[in-house]
């Protein structure tokens, strides 16, 4: 299963790496609050609002 590598947003593919799901659980909250940043950034910068 890729793995979120939080520095620059990317997917890592190791083979050795395992995600328990408490850890799943957790990189898609992180997500979730990082898209959702991002959203509010965009909305911000566009001009649009």
């Amino acid at each position: 299963m890729p793995a979120i590598d939080q520095s620059c947003g990317s997917l890592s593919h190791g083979k050795d790496e395992l995600m328990n799901s408490g850890d799943a659980l957790k990189d898609i909250e992180n997500l979730e609050r990082n898209l959702w940043a991002a959203a509010d950034n965009l909305r911000a910068n566009s001009g649009l609002v």
